[in-house]
């Protein structure tokens, strides 16, 4: 039943993947720097959406309206026309960045919204007055 204990001698098979490589320090730190980037970002906006999406898309929007002007002010003085510069392809870039943000914005406000829910934490504080 009982069997003994006997050392078997063990011969080192070679690695059959990775060999020789390693990451660098600078890499290594910079994935770190990242990492913690990313939680921070977690951490802040996680539950308030708006305050990163909404901003970025508002922001990218003001670009393309601005832009935009400045097209219409070229045309307008007799400068280049519009189409002999990426003015229209900017605004148009900027425009559809803009929303595309907002839309974002209201995807990840729902998957938030389901996310507290699931967990059973409350959304929102009530005061009591």
């Amino acid at each position: 039943m009982w069997r003994p204990i006997s050392e078997v001698p063990i011969t080192q098979l070679p690695r059959s993947y990775g060999i020789g490589r390693r990451e660098s320090a600078t890499r290594l730190s910079l994935k770190i720097l990242l990492d913690h980037v990313f939680l921070k970002f977690l951490e802040r906006y996680s539950t308030k959406p708006l305050y990163f999406f909404g901003s970025l898309g508002f922001a990218s929007i003001s670009v393309s309206l601005y832009v935009f002007s400045v097209a219409v002010i070229y045309k307008v003085t007799g400068q280049d026309t519009s189409i002999e510069t990426p003015l229209p392809l900017l605004t148009a870039y900027c425009f559809l960045t803009g929303v595309l943000q907002l839309v974002l914005h209201i995807m990840v406000e729902l998957l938030t919204r389901i996310y507290q829910c699931q967990m059973g934490n409350e959304f929102y504080e009530i005061q009591d007055q």
